[in-house]
């Protein structure tokens, strides 16, 4: 069974690795009708990608930090483990949403970030809540 610690670290580096390969395939995808993408285009598009890697995990380390200690709070207190999943769900996604909000505001709006970046942590802060099992300490 998973600790608190590596739950939340799983469920964050997932969300860091897979949230911009989301939202890229998104941004992308009118443009991969040719099935041969030249050599320069996949260049391009691995270097977003790490871009957003660094970007994402530098602005979500925080956030990580936060959930880490709903988990442990969580998987003390809950003692059923598709509770602890809905909740760290919850959870883990009102983090991410209020990381968003925070960060828009210092730059202006929310509506300076696509929604669809959002909806990438979102989606996969929850799917990995829900995927890897919260264990006790």
């Amino acid at each position: 069974m998973n600790s608190p610690f590596l739950y939340s670290l799983k469920v964050w580096l997932s969300s860091v690795l897979v949230a911009p390969i989301i939202y890229g395939f998104y941004y992308a995808w009118p443009d991969w009708g040719h099935p041969n993408v030249p050599l320069s285009d996949v260049n391009s598009l691995m270097q977003a990608y790490f871009g957003a890697l660094v970007i994402g995990a530098t602005l979500s380390l925080i956030t990580w930090l936060m959930f880490l200690v709903a988990t442990i709070i969580t998987c003390r207190e809950i003692k059923y483990l598709i509770q602890r999943k809905l909740i760290l769900s919850g959870v883990g996604a009102i983090l991410t949403i209020l990381t968003f909000i925070l960060f828009s505001s210092l730059s202006g709006s929310l509506s300076d970030v696509p929604l669809i970046i959002m909806f990438s942590y979102c989606l996969c802060i929850v799917g990995g809540s829900i995927s890897y099992r919260p264990g006790r300490e």
